[in-house]
């Protein structure tokens, strides 16, 4: 059964919650817990990660979605190295509070093991494109990293103020959704009579404003 859109907003809303909540657990998380995964550790498990694990993020499989940003096509994962390739900067570096090696060793401590890290200090700019939340997973165990040396799985654009007519799009065989200019109905297109995907292998949620046009979009890898 195909949902209305008022329905699929309240529970899209009650699974960030959900999300949000879990993720806020995790990254409290006490001694105790980290006492019980130390059987785990000790087995070896972390060392045969660590063994296999690159700075280069692997990406195996074919995402069916893509997002496109000011006409670049983005796969993730995805390097620090190659974001700042793309003209990414930190929201503030143009007005000097901050530089690009100051927020790339911004530390994200073990204990956020398994909650992405959004943007950090007040998210990312891509030329018009203000304070979009760009997504450093830091869930491989109990190693405490740095931004630039987490691989980036996804972006988050919500911003009041807007972004640019037709600079983000999400595209598939079936149909492609662009800011500032898709419908309700182009979304549905998209994901085959729903309004958002939600699955194993990612998330994608979009958002319209009264009029019914995509203002926001969410596109993560999981």
């Amino acid at each position: 059964m195909k949902r209305n859109r008022k329905a699929t907003k309240a529970i899209v809303a009650a699974m960030i919650m959900v999300l949000s909540m879990g993720a806020l657990a995790g990254c409290g998380a006490s001694d105790d817990a980290d006492s019980n995964t130390s059987t785990k550790e000790e087995s070896g498990e972390s060392s045969k990660k660590t063994e296999n694990s690159t700075n280069e993020p692997e990406n195996d499989t074919e995402f069916a979605y893509t997002l496109v940003v000011d006409g670049h096509e983005y796969s993730f994962p995805m390097t620090y190295e190659k974001l700042l390739e793309l003209g990414w900067l930190a929201h503030g570096v143009d007005e000097g509070k901050l530089t690009m090696e100051e927020f790339g060793d911004f530390t994200i401590p073990a204990e956020s093991s398994g909650c992405p890290f959004f943007g950090g200090l007040g998210g990312m700019d891509l030329g018009d494109i203000k304070d979009a939340k760009v997504l450093f997973d830091n869930s491989d165990g109990k190693t405490e990293r740095v931004l630039k040396e987490c691989p980036i799985v996804g972006i988050k654009f919500e911003n009041d103020n807007g972004f640019p007519q037709g600079s983000i799009a999400v595209k598939s065989a079936t149909g492609t959704v662009t800011i500032g200019e898709s419908t309700e109905e182009d979304i549905q297109a998209l994901f085959d009579g729903e309004y958002f995907y939600d699955e194993d292998d990612g998330f994608i949620f979009i958002d319209t404003n009264d009029q019914g046009i995509v203002t926001n979009i969410t596109f993560t890898l999981k």
